[in-house]
């Protein structure tokens, strides 16, 4: 190596080194004094781009953790809200099951409505004032919303919470047999209005305000077309889906509720049946009757003495050879408790069971749906004058004849009841079917197909000339409209209670689901993140073994060069000495 004073190599040499070790030792301090191993695009370029990835992957899955802890918290909310929605209808079941009995009077079942009409108003406030945040949750405004649940965009968990006021909570319902007894009647007149009078026999019946009668026989029958098994289906869509139901036209209402609950689990429809038979006692020329308030009186004369009322009845037990025998002594100024309490003492055996209604009549009501039918109604003892509905017919007899009770009770379908096929008027035995009621949750319809005719059905089967045998959806019964000031209202407050339960227990089980579905999200969220992080750690935080290590170096480098670049620069003096 040549001896030179203009380039000096060797301090050149060592200047570059000292720069590079220089170089190195900042990056150390750099990424010591960060905790980065990447501090700008130079330090690794394609490193910091997965890491920028991962760092928006971990922030948007920790918005997204505590975005699942709020949807949580609000389905939380209403949950617990709607558990006291439910505790509210749980007390207005038992009040409506206690109204029902039919050892309250109206004074009683009054009292008990007032409960019901503050539970009400609670049930309304719960739903109106349930709230998270600013957001109202159970008075129908919530709708459907969607959860952000994942760190990128549509990730989402949807909540749908329905109203839950009480004019949307209750059964979705139809009944199959109604009171619109219209139609097509085989040897008989129909006319609207007072009932006719029956001329050559002993017997009339009117039905809610039409009238039939006959001018030849006692025996006539109404809906002459007799329905099969082989003729006649109800087609029934629902939440869960159809089923197509066999109707029998000689089944009672219990047998076909019980066809149709043996397809819920396809259609999602429910049904229960019952049977209700209204009797009205009144005479227009001196016998007895029951007034507006159940009381027997007269219209123009007085009963003396005691009459007796003695008949069978059947429901449940029809398949029996023999009926229990009911006789009750009835006087004039006495209501028709006992009656009523004569057919209670036997309804173990009959399934039927009776009350005075509000408006005087004595009400039988099946709840299983069973056909009631009344056979051997004699009466002794009482005046030969007959009316019906306000007009009169004479009737032959005296005070000690024994007459049909057709003669002096009129038979009145009541909301929920109808004639059956074939039924027969007068001196023979009287059959009554009453309805079946179809529940669901959701919307449902019915369509009735026959071959024997529409007008059959609508007869018959369905009494409902609106139906006939096209498809009718089903109707919302609230539990706004629950009134358990009657009887027959307790009852049917119940079948909306019932529903309006199971309404709010699905809506409970679809949050129940969403919060084990968030659970175990806020779970899957924290766990990717930890994983995520530990990746983003690995490419971009500081390895401080390794640079501690490579500081070191760098250090021992830095000071090396310094020394080394000094006795570099001595070089050129050496030539001096060759001038000397």
């Amino acid at each position: 190596m040549a001896l030179t004073i203009q380039t000096n190599v060797s301090s050149l040499n060592a200047q570059r080194n000292l720069n590079q070790s220089n170089s190195a030792l900042g990056t150390n301090f750099e990424r010591l004094s960060s905790g980065l191993r990447i501090n700008s695009a130079a330090d690794d370029a394609a490193g910091l781009q997965i890491s920028n990835r991962l760092t928006s992957q971990i922030n948007g899955l920790n918005i997204a953790t505590r975005n699942a802890n709020d949807a949580n918290s609000l389905s939380q909310t209403a949950e617990g809200a709607l558990q006291e929605s439910t505790n509210i209808l749980q007390r207005m079941r038992d009040l409506s099951i206690q109204s029902a009995n039919g050892t309250f009077s109206d004074s009683d079942r009054s009292a008990l409505q007032e409960e019901v009409n503050q539970l009400q108003d609670e049930l309304d406030r719960i739903a109106d004032t349930t709230t998270f945040g600013d957001r109202k949750l159970l008075d129908g405004s919530f709708g459907t919303e969607s959860f952000q649940v994942g760190a990128q965009a549509f990730e989402t968990v949807s909540v749908s919470i329905n109203s839950f006021q009480t004019e949307s909570m209750g059964a979705q319902t139809y009944e199959l047999l109604k009171t619109e007894v219209g139609g097509s009647f085989t040897g008989v007149a129909v006319s609207e209005g007072t009932a006719s009078v029956v001329t050559g026999s002993a017997s009339a019946i009117g039905l809610g305000g039409i009238g039939v009668s006959t001018a030849a026989t006692a025996d006539a029958t109404f809906g002459g077309t007799a329905l099969t098994n082989s003729a006649n289906t109800l087609n029934i869509s629902g939440e869960l889906g159809s089923a197509t139901i066999n109707v029998d036209g000689s089944a009672s209402a219990g047998d076909i509720a019980k066809s149709i609950n043996d397809q819920s689990q396809a259609t999602g429809v429910n049904a229960d049946a019952r049977t209700v038979v209204a009797l009205d006692f009144y005479s227009a020329g001196g016998s007895f009757a029951a007034n507006s308030s159940g009381t027997i009186n007269t219209f123009g004369g007085a009963l003396t003495g005691t009459a007796t009322l003695t008949f069978s009845l059947r429901g449940s037990n029809d398949d029996l050879a023999t009926a229990p025998t009911i006789k009750v002594d009835i006087t004039n100024t006495e209501d028709l408790s006992s009656l009523a309490n004569a057919i209670n003492a036997v309804a173990d055996e009959t399934g039927v069971g009776a009350n005075v209604g509000d408006d005087g009549r004595l009400i039988l009501t099946s709840e299983s749906g069973d056909t009631i039918q009344i056979d051997n109604l004699q009466l002794t003892g009482v005046g030969s004058t007959v009316g019906i509905d306000a007009a009169t017919y004479e009737f032959s007899g005296d005070t000690d004849d024994t007459a049909n009770i057709a003669s002096y009770a009129n038979l009145v379908a009541t909301t929920g009841s109808t004639i059956a096929d074939a039924a027969a008027v007068g001196d023979s035995a009287a059959d009554f079917v009453g309805t079946i009621r179809l529940t669901a949750n959701g919307d449902f319809n019915v369509q009735a197909n026959t071959q024997a005719g529409a007008s059959a059905l609508s007869t018959t089967i369905l009494q409902n000339a609106s139906l006939g045998a096209g498809a009718e959806l089903s109707q919302l019964d609230s539990v706004d409209n629950i009134d358990i000031s009657t009887a027959i209202g307790a009852q049917e407050a119940v079948s909306v209670i019932d529903g309006a339960l199971s309404y709010i227990d699905s809506q409970r089980a679809s949050l129940g689901a969403v919060q084990n579905r968030l659970d175990s999200t806020i779970s899957n969220l924290s766990n990717i993140s930890e994983n995520a992080s530990n990746s983003r750690s690995g490419i971009r935080d500081t390895d401080f073994a390794e640079e501690t290590s490579e500081l070191s170096k760098n250090q021992v480098l830095t000071q090396a060069a310094t020394s080394v670049l000094a006795q570099a620069n001595q070089l050129p003096q050496a030539a001096l000495s060759l001038l000397g």
